[in-house]
């Protein structure tokens, strides 16, 4: 980590007018000073992501061009307060592996589920 970036990671935003603070200072890195660069896409040997996959993660990665931190910023809503931390590329890789998972294979649980409700009526019916 270098002194152009971030010095501490943010384990919550306790308001919605410290994430707003936030993210004019994060907006002013990518814009202004060029410090910081919006990751849209990673392809390692293990995994690829695309900008698409990152509604799935639940976060975005962004990169100091400085010195190559990753960082992982985690939108506040009403029940989760959100973050702002350092990741590491292993750590994103082993999220985007758990996200191709679960889309490979959530075209499963609607049949299980068909299958499930056509078995508690016919159940009912008898």
């Amino acid at each position: 980590m270098c002194d152009k970036w971030f010095n501490n990671q943010i384990a919550s935003f306790p308001t919605h007018k410290d994430y707003l603070d936030f993210d004019f200072i994060l907006t002013m890195k990518l814009g202004n000073e060029k410090t910081l660069r919006y990751v849209r896409f990673i392809k390692t040997s293990e995994v690829q992501i695309d900008i698409g996959d990152y509604k799935d993660l639940g976060y975005i990665v962004y990169e100091c061009v400085v010195c190559g931190q990753l960082w992982a910023l985690h939108d506040p809503d009403d029940p989760d307060r959100g973050y702002f931390k350092r990741i590491a590329q292993q750590q994103i890789e082993a999220d985007v592996r758990m996200v191709k998972i679960k889309k490979r294979y959530s075209w499963l649980l609607w049949p299980l589920f068909a299958a499930l409700l056509l078995l508690i009526l016919i159940a009912l019916r008898k």
